[in-house]
């Protein structure tokens, strides 16, 4: 109930652990949200991180930083959509890319593999990273992303797959 949730979040903030800022509560400290988050059951736990990344993702409309892009993929994922967390990483490192900031988008791309659930995903993955190590002159790194993206597009029968446009 309403009463109830003031009573507890005036307790809250009374001992210094709760703030509000631009009209949000706030945990003062990463231990005390992910105490809270661990304590809460499996429904509660997926929506409140969606709602923790709805609230990021409005957050990087207006300021595209790679540590709270980052965060939000961390609640995406946590709410169980690896999908909309690799999409938005994507976004973002094309983002860092195009602000010249190759080495945020390649560390950015190294971290999103962990949503990648098909071949196309990784490949996709594989092309922005081989794009980000280019403008880092690693010459290295560019060509054995490039081949380990042939060999994920690679079908059974030794064939490529098509390329799409945006791959050109």
């Amino acid at each position: 109930p309403p009463h109830a949730t003031a009573s507890a979040l005036s307790e809250l903030e009374v001992a210094g652990l709760i703030t509000s800022r631009d009209g949000r509560v706030c945990c003062r400290h990463d231990l005390i949200a992910d105490a809270v988050m661990r304590g809460l059951g499996g429904t509660l736990g997926s929506y409140m991180h969606r709602r923790c990344a709805v609230v990021l993702d409005q957050e990087l409309r207006s300021s595209p930083v790679a540590s709270i892009a980052w965060d939000c993929a961390l609640h995406w994922d946590a709410a169980d959509e690896p999908t909309r967390a690799l999409e938005l990483t994507g976004l973002i490192i094309d983002r860092l890319l195009s602000l010249g900031l190759p080495k945020a988008a390649a560390d950015l791309c190294q971290r999103s593999e962990r949503y990648c659930r098909t071949r196309a995903q990784h490949a996709d993955r594989l092309w922005r990273l081989s794009r980000a190590r280019r403008l880092l002159y690693d010459w290295d790194g560019v060509v054995n992303s490039l081949i380990e993206r042939r060999e994920i597009l690679n079908t059974n029968d030794g064939q490529l797959e098509k390329y799409t446009e945006g791959d050109i």
